[in-house]
């Protein structure tokens, strides 16, 4: 089960999956613009969310060669 939290958020968010390696984190903006990517391989990560405007946006993540999508929401 792919989890994503804290959701609002301002600062930070944080995906974590306790079944296998997350191979990709993909994050979009409504408008479609991919504005951060990264492999990190792991069953946790965290990604520093300060610089994005507030909004929502979807986070596509790849593990198994299966992609999900979570929406979220960046609030200050």
């Amino acid at each position: 089960l792919v989890q994503l939290f804290p959701n609002p958020s301002s600062t930070y968010i944080t995906i974590t999956n306790d079944v296998a390696d997350i191979q990709r984190v993909e994050l979009y903006s409504m408008m479609g613009e991919r504005v951060y990517s990264e492999i990190p391989k792991t069953h946790s990560t965290t990604i520093n969310t300060s610089l994005l405007a507030n909004g929502i946006y979807l986070a596509r993540i790849t593990l198994n060669g299966v992609t999900s999508v979570k929406e979220f929401t960046i609030e200050r």
